[in-house]
């Protein structure tokens, strides 16, 4: 019987392996390979879903004993599926990394932080005043979005999406 999500376990020790995390290299590279396994650990299946809204549900109904249960435990990978603050604060990116939930595309989106902007992240700003505000709950299918990233790193992350990196930071 599975108990975790396979996609979000190799997601989350992606990230922890992942230089913004083990070396602390704040970069365009570095923040879109983030952005990328974050995305990789959404739900996919029906199975997945209901792993996520059971975690859901534990976390919004006690952080604390939620965090205590899951830290330094093969359990730590379940802080993917709570919310955007807590995945920055369990990384310990604060006042480094913006992470929020785009509810139009239904995946997060990573910036760099900026102290001196009044929101961090512009893009953000955009979806705010679009009324499109942060929802940490995805609601599609994302099978067709999932791919397969079984042997992917981040060397590899950046070399096949190099271009794409350039244009978008």
């Amino acid at each position: 019987m599975r108990t975790i999500p396979v996609p979000l376990q190799k997601a989350y020790y992606g990230l922890k392996k992942s230089r913004l995390i083990s070396k602390g290299e704040i970069d365009d590279e570095s923040i879109s390979f983030f952005e990328h396994l974050i995305n990789k650990a959404l739900p996919e299946h029906e199975y997945d879903y209901n792993i996520y809204y059971f975690v859901k549900s534990l976390y919004y109904n006690d952080k604390s004993k939620f965090y205590n249960f899951i830290n330094n435990t093969k359990y730590e990978c379940l802080i993917l599926y709570t919310d955007n603050v807590s995945i920055v604060r369990h990384f310990n990116l604060m006042h480094k990394l913006n992470v929020c939930w785009d509810k139009e595309t239904k995946k997060y989106h990573c910036s760099k932080y900026e102290e001196e902007m009044e929101i961090p992240m512009p893009s953000r700003v955009n979806r705010l005043r679009s009324g499109n505000s942060t929802d940490h709950s995805p609601t599609h299918d994302r099978s067709s979005d999932a791919g397969n990233f079984n042997d992917y790193d981040e060397e590899t992350f950046i070399r096949e999406h190099s271009h794409f990196i350039e244009h978008t930071h």
